[in-house]
């Protein structure tokens, strides 16, 4: 998997002189053909199936929170895009790992999930990794500027 998205990467890194709502349209057909045919050759597939997962019944809220992740999956796909194609990988790919203290907050705010001083302490190191890292990239970057003139 983690092949699969640096492979993602580079190449939206090297078509960086396509707009991204076509690479985004494309995806998104590549998808919808994916999915049907999986239908289509799945013997096991029944309307049942899709009313529910593990034997419990899909609610509204359910439906409602996979939207949201819908929406939420489509803006951050659309802004990786983005920011693949403006600006150099590497630096994207610190940024990135950003996402894990995220998921670190989410647990902790959303779910409820016990803080542990050791996760703390992680989240902490990334974030002064990921700190550090991009200060000396803009500073890296600046020095290699030409000078106007």
């Amino acid at each position: 998997m983690a092949w699969c998205y640096a492979g993602g990467n580079v190449i939206s890194r090297k078509i960086k002189h396509v707009h991204f709502t076509q690479f985004i349209f494309v995806q998104q057909m590549m998808a919808f053909m994916v999915l049907s045919f999986y239908f289509a050759v799945s013997r096991t597939f029944s309307p049942k199936e899709l009313s529910s997962i593990n034997g419990k019944q899909i609610t509204s809220y359910d439906r409602l929170l996979m939207f949201v992740l819908c929406i939420c999956d489509f803006t951050a796909v659309c802004t990786q895009q983005l920011a693949f194609q403006k600006d150099s990988s590497s630096f994207i790919s610190i940024i990135s790992y950003m996402s894990i203290v995220y998921g670190f907050a989410a647990d902790f705010f959303i779910f409820d999930i016990a803080v542990k001083f050791i996760r703390i302490i992680a989240s902490c190191m990334i974030i002064v990794v990921n700190l550090f890292l991009t200060v000396s990239k803009f500073r890296t970057k600046r020095h290699r500027r030409p000078p106007r003139g």
